[in-house]
């Protein structure tokens, strides 16, 4: 038998790999955890501005008011509450501001408009902090402006506060948000 060449570990060869492996996988996993919240928040933006861009070109294109209001059930306008929930984008003709589709028709029961989009917003964990002016609605005219309705949209994380942001102003044409226009995240 002394013929034959000996393989595998010995054991302390064995547990110095062990180590090596529990040394890497403890500062690799926060690091990995910021960086799927990271694109959770990246992802979450580019869901807003999606909706927004679309409540914003139908509104230009079809003369008529919309309005992108914040939404618990996908079916009415929170009156409480956070972006993070949800929202829908709605047509506004009588200006009401708000909607409710208890009929599940896609149409808004007073007022007539059409339920032209609705999201259930980001993943579990991210939250959407806005400033007053925007907290329940953000209304685009027929021209596609949004005026008494600019602001600001946060998207903050668990882990790291504010990631993403969005800017809207009175011209309708938003914007990210640089680092110092983020608002404060609970």
């Amino acid at each position: 038998m002394s013929g034959y060449p000996r393989s595998g570990f010995t054991l302390v060869e064995a547990m110095i790999v062990l180590a090596l492996i529990a040394i890497t996988v403890f500062f690799a996993v926060p690091g990995f955890g910021r960086l799927i919240e990271s694109h959770a928040a990246y992802a979450a933006n580019h869901q807003l501005i999606t909706s927004l861009n679309l409540a914003r070109h139908h509104a230009l294109e079809n003369n008529i008011p919309v309005v992108s209001c914040r939404s618990r059930t996908q079916r009415a306008c929170a009156s409480s509450g956070r972006w993070n929930r949800g929202w829908i984008i709605f047509e506004d003709p009588q200006g009401l501001n708000n909607c409710q589709d208890s009929d599940g028709d896609s149409r808004c029961d007073s007022g007539g408009g059409r339920i032209l989009h609705r999201s259930t917003g980001p993943e579990d964990g991210l939250v959407i902090v806005t400033n007053n002016n925007i907290r329940n609605r953000v209304r685009f005219n027929a021209q596609g402006m949004t005026p008494g309705y600019t602001g600001r949209f946060t998207i903050c994380g668990r882990r790291r506060g504010p990631l993403r942001g969005i800017v809207v102003p009175q011209t309708g044409r938003f914007r990210p948000a640089r680092p110092g226009e983020l608002l404060s995240c609970p």
